[in-house]
């Protein structure tokens, strides 16, 4: 088996680098290090070293690339994402500008911003001037509920 593990980890090296050219993700990046030094090891030395050594080299080289570099690299990719204010939108209070159906969206106005609203489950229509509660974001869209006065 030893004479073939050159043709196995090359053939490993090339698959893991057809999968992280057609993701857009660091997926198998890791293996293709692990891989390589693997097949280096198995082509210098086919009947010195065994293939369950090879084996060894190639988990631990690919844990080692991805529990070290993994951190820094999504560290510096990851660098220019800008956090959007819209997750912090659930719990606030805002007034409806336009009426809002179960068929039509309606606008709220939180904090001078204007944003596109929807009814949860079991509401039927609120009125413009209403006061809501935002309970949830459906992509750009918040669900707001009536804020019902307490008594």
């Amino acid at each position: 088996m030893e004479e073939w593990m050159w043709a196995i980890w090359l053939g490993i090296l090339i698959l893991a680098i057809i999968v992280e050219f057609l993701t857009e993700e660091l997926i198998s990046v890791w293996f293709i290090g692990g891989a390589a030094l693997a097949l280096i090891l198995s082509s210098f030395a086919y009947e010195a070293i065994p293939w369950w050594a090879e084996l060894i080299v190639f988990v631990g080289v690919s844990l080692l690339l991805l529990l070290t570099v993994r951190p820094l690299a999504k560290k510096y990719l990851t660098k220019d994402q800008v956090d959007s204010n819209a997750d912090t939108m659930v719990g606030k209070l805002g007034i409806l500008t336009k009426d809002v159906t179960e068929l039509d969206y309606g606008e709220v106005k939180i904090s001078g911003n204007l944003w596109r609203a929807v009814l949860p489950a079991g509401e039927k229509e609120i009125k413009e001037g209403t006061k809501v509660k935002v309970i949830a974001i459906e992509g750009n869209k918040l669900i707001v509920k009536p804020l019902r006065e307490e008594k």
